[in-house]
């Protein structure tokens, strides 16, 4: 198993994309299915024990490039469930925005019958327990996907995590001050630092921006399913390229974001996600429209009677359009400020319970630059 472990990680470590997809090809034509766990993992866990489950795990890898190269080697295989997902998830965020509880979970149920089973689907399951107002359930949840997961260690550890962090009784600080104390107490080793900040890196609420184990993060991810590495990818180059400084620190900066481009170029071709075309601008190449022109039009209009000061029209549009777009948060902050300009009141949109209406709400409060 060691001879195994040493090899495929070289073969990683050592290859240029395009060479590790042909070697990997080769692989997996000539290895039986049963000895492939090296490569790809359990990408589409069937049930919540199989998740995080692995016999053999890949040695750690620290190389940036060789961890974002073979993570895409799972979203090359397995392009189709990521953009099946991509799909279904969208439905779901819409269903949960707007209050519609029961669709939401139905919806989750879809994606893990369809697709996978995932930590993110976990995590969301946390979350509609809680705001629907079963919060007792949260903790029961937690006790059976414990009694039924196979995994070791780092799965059942960030299970906690998220249920707790979907508690609305439990302050952001207590769970930071709880996170950061267990983090401390983790076995000391030369692999101490990246453990804690992949733990930070998924559990936290944004308070930490900066990173020096990308490659860790990435590569500590393998176990779950693929939805979820495709979702840590995507986090992992928003943070690089939005708001780490990283790629101003590391001496090969240039070399890596051109890697990074690269790579998400290479995403664009394989998967539908619009998030891929903001992370293109972020990684500064020549402009180009990141977004679709036809799917736009109406937006488009609405910011042309914002621009010219047809507030009443705009706010009248924007209610019918957010409810169908719940996701589409810059409009959240043109309708606030439709209303702001006409001196009006903050004014629902659908259910007054919804997340949508809470979180147009404390926009609704804030100052905000006119």
């Amino acid at each position: 198993m060691k001879e195994r472990k040493t090899a495929y990680h070289k073969v990683k470590e050592s290859l240029v994309y395009p060479e590790l997809c042909n070697a990997i090809d080769f692989l997996s034509k000539n290895i039986p299915a049963e000895r492939q766990e090296l490569i790809w993992g359990t990408p589409l866990p069937k049930n919540y024990s199989e998740l995080g489950d692995l016999n053999e795990f890949p040695y750690m890898g620290r190389n940036i490039n060789a961890e974002l190269n073979s993570c895409l080697l799972g979203v090359r295989k397995y392009k189709y469930e990521i953009n099946l997902f991509l799909k279904y998830k969208e439905e779901f965020e819409n269903y949960l925005l707007t209050a519609d509880y029961a669709n939401a979970e139905n919806q989750l149920s879809r994606i893990e019958n369809d697709i996978c089973y995932s930590l993110w689907s976990l995590e969301n399951r946390f979350l509609i327990s809680e705001i629907s107002g079963k919060a007792s359930e949260n903790k029961e949840f937690l006790s059976h996907f414990n009694e039924v997961n196979k995994s070791k260690g780092i799965t059942k550890r960030l299970a906690h995590y998220l249920s707790l962090r979907s508690e609305h009784s439990l302050t952001v600080n207590r769970y930071l001050n709880d996170l950061e104390t267990s983090l401390a107490n983790l076995n000391e080793s030369d692999l101490k630092e990246a453990f804690q900040n992949y733990y930070r890196f998924k559990l936290t609420f944004l308070n930490r921006i900066d990173f020096t184990n990308y490659g860790e993060i990435i590569s500590l991810d393998f176990p779950l399913s693929i939805v979820d590495r495709y979702l840590n990818l995507t986090r992992v180059l928003t943070n690089l390229l939005a708001v780490s400084s990283f790629l101003q620190e590391e001496n090969e900066r240039d070399v890596i974001k051109k890697h990074l481009q690269n790579r998400i170029n290479y995403l664009i071709r394989k998967v539908e996600d619009p998030t891929l075309y903001k992370l293109k601008l972020l990684s500064g190449e020549t402009i180009f429209p990141a977004f679709d022109k036809e799917k736009s039009e109406k937006e488009i209009k609405i910011i042309d009677n914002y621009t010219i000061g047809l507030y009443d029209m705009v706010e009248k549009e924007l209610q019918e359009l957010i409810l169908l777009k719940p996701t589409q948060f810059d409009l959240y902050i043109l309708y606030v400020k439709s209303l702001v300009y006409q001196k009006k009141p903050f004014i629902y949109i659908g259910s007054k319970k919804s997340l949508q209406n809470e979180i147009l709400g404390n926009v609704y409060k804030m100052p905000l630059t006119l």
